[in-house]
């Protein structure tokens, strides 16, 4: 069994912490209790290439056995999360959660970038989705679609903390149980966050 992941997230302007967003990830390493800081610190570097607006933050990150069950916060990821920051303009310093980052206004509330998850299984079972909570108004363009450079951050991130085996290594949690990623896309057609039960 692998681990889950939820990251939550909240925006000033958006009702902050009476209003987070809640976004899971899955890899496979064995849940014993407690996560390693490299895997919290990729998550924390992959938040900030998701397009968020100003005054967006990370409330925290939780973590569980992925078969379900309780999960128990995590603490900051200081040294790991430094170390990204030392070699990557593109992050906000920070030592714990709720540091302010992003950029501009918010789109309208509940749009986002649709993030497509693909592995090697065929179907629906193979590949899942996400969408990015607290996009600016300046990732979008007059039509209401999303442009093409700000799917090129999204998966510029994901490629950068997420794919390497080295980093998160993602997995898509599905009924067939943890399938590797094998491919990524961001699609131009924004989503909506909303509520799913699986």
């Amino acid at each position: 069994m692998g681990t889950q992941f939820t990251m939550s997230i909240g925006n000033d302007a958006a009702g902050g912490d009476t209003n987070l967003a809640t976004v899971n990830f899955f890899n496979n390493d064995a849940w014993e209790g407690s996560s390693g800081t490299g895997e919290i610190a990729c998550l924390v570097a992959f938040a900030h290439y998701m397009l968020p607006a100003a005054d967006t933050y990370i409330a925290g990150i939780s973590a569980g056995d992925s078969a379900g069950g309780g999960q128990i916060a995590l603490e900051f990821p200081d040294s790991a999360y430094a170390t990204f920051v030392a070699a990557d303009s593109n992050l906000t310093p920070m030592t714990d959660w709720g540091v302010r980052y992003g950029t501009g206004a918010l789109a309208p509330l509940g749009a986002g970038a649709v993030v497509t998850r693909r592995t090697a299984t065929l179907g629906r079972k193979g590949r899942g989705r996400f969408t990015t909570p607290w996009l600016p108004a300046s990732g979008v363009d007059a039509a209401g679609s999303l442009l093409t450079s700000s799917g090129a951050v999204v998966l510029a991130g994901w490629n950068l903390y997420m794919r390497d085996v080295d980093k998160f290594d993602e997995y898509l949690n599905s009924s067939l149980g943890l399938k590797q990623i094998t491919t990524v896309t961001v699609a131009d057609r924004l989503g909506r966050v909303k509520t799913r039960t699986r």
